[in-house]
């Protein structure tokens, strides 16, 4: 069966058969789109015990499950262990690391994060932008 074709069921099998980056990647994103993101984090949080080293795919496949399941302080912090780890983020990851943040009304940590990118784009501005704007911080999204 291919990976693409899988529900979370299926992908937790194959995970049994084959651990690797891209199926956990796949397992993870799956678990985000099922609305499990203690699930996703779960898998994500094992990786390390199998000698895995988590891509950028598979840190936004887990931020991104965060964003879905509300959790902007665990998308935040996921950010940083990037970081830490020396995984460059993409621009999607900061993006959703973003939404997150302004999904919850966290609009200080969301231009927190807009000012560490290197190359924001229109969506990283527009979403910094309606956090400050749900939370009347007219003057900050002014400055963005």
């Amino acid at each position: 069966v291919a990976p693409d074709a899988l529900n979370l069921d299926g992908a937790l099998v194959l995970l049994q058969e084959r651990q690797d980056v891209d199926t956990f990647n796949k397992a993870i994103s799956l678990c985000g789109k099922e609305g499990s993101w203690e699930k996703a984090l779960e898998l994500f949080g094992s990786m390390e015990g199998l000698g895995l080293k988590p891509n950028d795919a598979c840190f936004s496949a887990a931020i991104r499950a965060c964003l879905v399941g509300g959790q902007w302080e665990r998308a935040l912090l996921l950010l940083m262990s990037m970081r830490r780890l020396g995984v460059k983020p993409g621009l999607n990851t900061y993006n959703t690391v973003i939404s997150a943040c302004s999904s919850s009304g966290q609009w200080e940590e969301a231009c927190w994060v807009l000012d560490s990118m290197e190359s924001p784009d229109a969506y990283s501005f527009c979403t910094a932008i309606h956090a400050c704007g749900k939370a009347l911080k007219w003057e900050k999204a002014l400055e963005l």
